[in-house]
C-alpha cells in the first residue's frame, strides 16, 4: 500500500521531469552541434558528480550502513571510472583519433553493463558481512575498473566497430544496447517483485524511478545515426535524472530515513518518559538540558520550553538547590551518586527532593528525583512491613504468580538453614522439591491451580533433611493475595517448624502406650507375686522335712529359680510404678563414701581395682538418697560384669563440681569390654539387655529415677576401651563445701 502511494505521488513529478527532459534536450541541439565535445562532457560531468556523491555518502557512513549500500556504492565507483575513461576518449579532444568513436562508446558500455548489474544485484542477500572489508572492496572495485579500461584501450583494435561515419550505428552496437536494456528490464522486475514483500520499499522505489529513466536513455543510444542527433541529447538528459533518483535513494537510506527514524524513536521514548512516575531531566555533553519529563515540570512548576539549553549550573541556581548531608543515604547500585536537597520551586514553595544522579559517559548525565517525603513514607513502609515480618515466630515466603519467591523473613532462613540470597528469585516449588528429595511430598504444590484459589488457606505438611542429617517437619498453609481489582497478585506462604511438636506428640503416644501396658502387667506381676509366695513356703517346708538327697537338690533348683523370678517381678513393679522420691539436702561425697565401703569387697574377691576421686569442693544436692544409691550401685553391678575376662580391670568412682552449670557429677567408669556401636541408641530402652539372665530394666529404672530427682544420666562408650556412666544434678545451694581431694 505505501509503495502504490509513493509512486502515484510521484507520477506528476515523472511527467513532469519526462517532458522537461525533452525540451531541454531541444534546446541544447544547436549548442551540441557546435560544441560536442564540450556539452557532451559537461553532461556527463554532471552525472558524474551524481554518482560520486553517492559514493562518498555511502563510505563516509559505511559502519551505520547495510552491505546493500556498500555493494551500490562500489558498484557507482566503477560505474564512474569507466565514465571518466568514456569522457577522456570522446571525439573533440586533440587527443582523440578524428573519426574513431568506438573507444569512447565501449567504455560507455562498460559503465552501463556495470550499472545494470548493480540493479540485479541489489535485490540479493549475502552471507558475508563486507562493512569490515570495505577499504578492501573500494581498492578491489578500483584496480579492477581501471584494469579492464586499460585493457580495452590497449587492444582496441580487436574489437567490432559500433559505430562509422557513413552508416551510422552498426548491428553488434545494437545488440550490445538491446542487451543493456534487457539487463535493466530484469532489474526493474526484481525490484518491483522486492517492493510488494520488504519494509526498505523507499530505496528500492527510487532505484525503479531510476531504471525508468536509464531504459529509454539507452533506447535513445539505439536510435542515432551521427553523434549530433537529437536522441543522443536526449539520452544524456535522462541518464542525469536516472543519477539523480539513485542519488535520491541512497541519501533517503543512508542519511534522511535513518535520521527520521531517529525522530520518531525519539518521539516515542519522549512519551514513555511522560508517564514515567520519577521526575527525570536530561543533559547533553555540554551539560544542556535536553529533555524534561512531565513529572519533573509538575514537581518544578514550569513547562519544558523555559528549561531547555539551560545549562546545569544555571538550573541548580534557578530553583536554589541547596544540598544535604548524603552519608546517612542508602547507596544505589550501578552508577548512581544520590543526594537530599531541597529547592524553591517557579511558585515559590519549597520542596525537599531526594535526587539521583547518573552518568551515561560521553553522552550527559540525568537527573532523577522525586519528592522526598513520599520516598521516605515508602522506605518506611518497607522497613516496618519487614521488622513485623522478623518478628514473628512463623517463617512467611512471598512467591510471585509464577511462583518465584519474591520476599521472605528471617524465620524463613532459619527453618529452611539456607542464606540470605540463595532464596529469592528461586521456584518455590523445585527448591521445596530439592530440600525433600522426594518430589511425592510437593505434587499438590505442582497441582496446586492458583488462579482458582482466590481467597482460601490450603494447608500443606512437608519433611527433609537439615544440615545435621537429621529430619525436620515443617507444616503451614498458603494463602493467596489480592490487588484493589481483586485479582491474584501473588501467594503468600506461612508455616513453623513441627519437628519439636512431633517428637513430643511420639513421647507422648509412647508413654500412654506404655502406661497401659505398664498396668495391665502390674496387675498380672501382682497376681503371680501371691502364689509364687505360697510356692516358696511349701519348697521350703520340703526342704526341711526331707532327707533325700535328690529331692534336696531339686528343692534348691526350685528356690533359685523363685528368687530370680521374684526380682524380675520387684524391677519390673518398681519400673511400672515408680514412688515419688523424697528428697533431701544430700552430701555426695558421704553417699559415695558409703557405697565404697559396700562394693570394695566384692571388687577385691574379683581382683578388680578400685579408685576414689573427690572434688576440692562440692555443694549439697537435692535427691532421694535411697533411690540415687540404688542407680550408683546399679551402675557399678553393670561396670563389674563388664570386667570379666579383662587385663588389669579397673572401677572409678569420680565426683565433680561444674561451677559452670551449678551442678554436681558422678562418673562411674571402667576399661572393659565396652558397648558395641549399634547398641548405644538402645541403651535404657525397657526389656532391652545383651545378658543371658537380664531383664532389659535395670538401666530403664536408672534412667527413671533419676529424671525423676531432675537430673541427667549420660554415657559415652568405646568398644575394647571402656564405658562411662555420668549423673548430673543440680545443687541445692550456692554455699560451697571445702574438701581435701583425695583419691583412695
Amino acid at each position: 500500500m505505501q509503495a502504490k502511494f509513493f509512486f502515484r505521488k510521484m507520477l506528476p513529478k515523472l511527467l513532469l521531469l519526462a517532458v522537461l527532459s525533452s525540451l531541454l534536450a531541444a534546446f541544447l541541439v544547436p549548442f551540441w552541434s557546435s560544441q560536442t565535445a564540450c556539452f557532451h562532457t559537461g553532461l556527463e560531468l554532471i552525472r558524474l558528480f551524481v554518482l560520486i556523491c553517492s559514493f562518498l555518502i555511502i563510505t563516509s557512513i559505511h559502519k551505520q550502513n547495510t552491505q546493500f549500500n556498500i555493494r551500490i556504492g562500489l558498484g557507482f565507483l566503477m560505474v564512474s571510472i569507466f565514465d571518466l575513461f568514456h569522457i577522456f576518449h570522446h571525439q573533440g579532444f586533440p587527443w582523440s583519433n578524428p573519426g574513431y568513436y568506438d573507444l569512447s562508446i565501449y567504455y560507455s558500455f562498460l559503465a552501463r553493463f556495470t550499472e545494470a548489474l548493480v540493479f540485479l544485484t541489489v535485490t540479493k542477500t549475502f552471507r558475508r558481512n563486507i562493512n569490515f572489508f570495505i577499504y578492501v572492496g573500494i581498492t578491489v572495485a578500483s584496480l579492477g575498473a581501471l584494469g579492464i579500461s586499460l585493457i580495452v584501450l590497449k587492444y582496441r583494435e580487436f574489437f567490432p566497430v559500433l559505430l562509422s561515419v557513413s552508416s551510422g550505428v552498426t548491428t553488434v552496437k545494437i545488440i550490445l544496447d538491446y542487451s543493456i536494456i534487457t539487463l535493466f528490464l530484469l532489474g526493474a522486475f526484481f525490484l518491483f517483485r522486492k517492493i510488494r514483500s520488504n519494509n526498505r520499499y523507499l530505496i528500492y522505489n527510487y532505484f525503479l524511478l531510476a531504471l525508468i529513466f536509464a531504459v529509454p536513455a539507452q533506447v535513445c543510444f539505439t536510435l542515432y545515426t551521427h553523434i549530433t542527433d537529437y536522441v543522443i541529447i536526449l539520452g544524456h538528459v535522462l541518464k542525469i535524472f536516472s543519477s539523480y533518483f539513485i542519488f535520491r535513494g541512497i541519501f533517503v537510506s543512508s542519511v534522511s530515513f535513518p535520521y527520521n527514524e531517529l525522530k520518531t524513536t525519539q518521539k516515542k521514548m519522549n512519551r514513555i518518559f511522560n508517564h514515567f512516575p520519577m521526575a527525570l531531566v536530561c543533559f547533553d555533553q555540554e551539560t544542556k538540558i535536553t529533555f524534561v519529563n512531565t513529572r519533573a515540570q509538575n514537581i518544578l512548576g514550569c513547562l519544558e520550553k523555559d528549561l531547555i539549553n539551560l545549562t546545569a549550573n544555571a538550573f541548580l541556581l534557578k530553583f536554589n538547590f541547596n544540598w544535604w548531608n548524603t552519608e546517612n543515604l542508602p547507596r544505589s547500585k550501578g552508577n548512581f551518586r544520590r543526594y537530599l536537597c531541597d529547592i524553591v520551586d517557579s511558585r515559590g514553595n519549597k520542596r525537599i527532593l531526594d535526587l539521583r544522579i547518573e552518568s551515561l559517559n560521553q553522552h550527559g548525565f540525568i537527573y532523577l528525583f522525586e519528592e522526598a517525603k513520599k520516598e521516605q513514607e515508602l522506605t518506611n513502609l518497607q522497613l516496618q512491613t519487614k521488622t513485623l515480618m522478623d518478628s514473628l515466630d512463623s517463617a512467611v515466603l512471598l512467591c510471585s504468580k509464577n511462583s518465584l519467591v519474591i520476599g521472605y523473613n528471617q524465620r524463613a532462613l532459619e527453618i529452611l538453614q539456607v542464606r540470605e540470597g540463595d532464596l529469592l528469585g528461586k521456584n518455590i516449588i523445585e527448591f521445596l522439591k530439592t530440600l525433600t528429595s522426594n518430589t511425592g511430598e510437593c505434587e499438590f504444590l505442582a497441582r496446586h491451580n492458583w488462579e482458582s484459589q482466590t481467597k482460601c488457606l490450603r494447608p500443606f505438611e512437608l519433611s527433609f533433611l537439615d544440615n545435621k542429617k537429621e529430619r525436620r517437619y515443617i507444616s503451614g498453609s498458603i494463602c493467596p493475595v489480592l490487588n484493589v481489582e481483586g485479582e491474584i497478585n501473588s501467594f503468600i506462604m506461612v508455616f513453623r517448624d513441627t519437628t519439636e511438636t512431633k517428637r513430643m506428640y511420639q513421647i507422648l503416644l509412647e508413654q500412654e502406650k506404655f502406661s497401659a501396658l505398664g498396668q495391665t502387667a502390674a496387675g498380672i506381676v501382682h497376681e503371680i507375686k501371691n502364689p509364687l509366695t505360697s510356692i516358696k513356703g511349701f519348697n521350703q517346708m520340703i526342704l526341711a522335712r526331707t532327707k533325700e538327697d535328690i529331692t534336696r537338690e531339686f528343692s534348691e533348683i526350685i528356690n533359685e529359680e523363685i528368687e530370680s523370678l521374684n526380682m524380675v517381678i520387684t524391677d519390673f513393679l518398681a519400673f511400672a510404678r515408680p514412688r515419688k522420691p523424697v528428697v533431701k539436702e544430700l552430701i555426695l561425697s558421704d553417699l559415695v563414701k558409703s557405697i565404697q565401703a559396700m562394693v570394695e569387697p566384692q571388687l577385691f574377691m574379683k581382683g578388680i581395682e578400685f579408685e576414689l576421686v573427690l572434688p576440692f569442693t562440692e555443694q549439697k544436692v537435692l535427691v532421694d538418697e535411697g533411690q540415687l544409691k540404688q542407680v550408683i550401685l546399679n551402675l557399678v553391678k553393670n561396670a563389674i560384669e563388664a570386667l570379666e575376662s579383662i587385663e588389669n580391670p579397673k572401677i572409678s568412682l569420680i565426683l565433680e563440681l561444674l561451677g559452670e552449670s551449678g551442678e554436681m557429677k558422678i562418673c562411674v567408669k571402667d576399661n572393659g569390654k565396652g558397648i558395641p556401636q549399634e547398641y548405644q541408641d538402645k541403651i535404657g530402652t525397657p526389656f532391652f539387655t545383651t545378658k543371658e539372665k537380664g531383664t532389659g530394666l535395670g538401666l530403664s529404672i536408672c534412667y527413671q529415677i533419676i529424671n525423676e530427682n531432675k537430673g541427667k544420666l549420660t554415657f559415652e562408650s568405646e568398644p575394647n576401651k571402656g564405658t562411662t556412666f555420668c549423673i548430673l544434678l543440680p545443687c541445692a545451694g550456692s554455699c560451697e563445701l571445702n574438701l581435701d581431694a583425695k583419691t583412695d
